[in-house]
């Protein structure tokens, strides 16, 4: 399922904005009240969202599977901005 599902189902907001939307507005303009709108429904999904999932599991992606992903980046070797084997 995917965020502009979960929005329309359980928010009943759509989301993302559509192109037209922001080019009827001056784009800095247009940019900043569509980033605004997505932080507000991205934090609405995850009140949402974290309700709806144990605490067990909760625990599991705090303590492990966020970590992970800094331990990942870290871990990927990169020169000059590229990836290298």
């Amino acid at each position: 399922m995917s965020l502009a599902n979960l929005s329309a189902g359980r928010l009943a907001e759509d989301f993302p904005y559509r192109i037209t939307e922001i080019q009827e507005d001056s784009p800095r303009e247009a940019l900043a009240q569509a980033l605004s709108r997505d932080a507000r429904i991205f934090l609405r999904q995850a009140s949402e969202l974290t309700s709806r999932v144990s605490d067990d599991l909760q625990r599991v992606y705090r303590n492990l599977e966020l970590p992970l992903v800094l331990v990942l980046e870290i871990m990927r070797p990169r020169i000059d901005g590229k990836e290298t084997i």
